[in-house]
């Protein structure tokens, strides 16, 4: 699937998605980054996640009750 242009910024899916959040950060630096999810989403996917985005970013995930 193609990337979606919206007014300011661009959508991305699938893998064009984990290949532009690596040129993000690979372009600007932050000390850390949050990742909000609930606790589904912490259980089924924050592992994938984790796994395409690899030990190169320092974050902290902040989990919400999910509902």
């Amino acid at each position: 699937m193609k990337s979606i242009k919206s007014t300011n910024y661009y959508v991305h899916f699938e893998a064009q998605s984990y290949i532009a959040l690596h040129q993000y950060l690979e372009e600007n630096f932050h000390s850390k980054i949050f990742i909000l999810v609930d606790s589904n989403t912490q259980k089924y996917c924050l592992p994938n996640f984790i796994s395409n985005v690899g030990n190169s970013v320092n974050f902290e995930v902040i989990c919400v009750p999910a509902g």
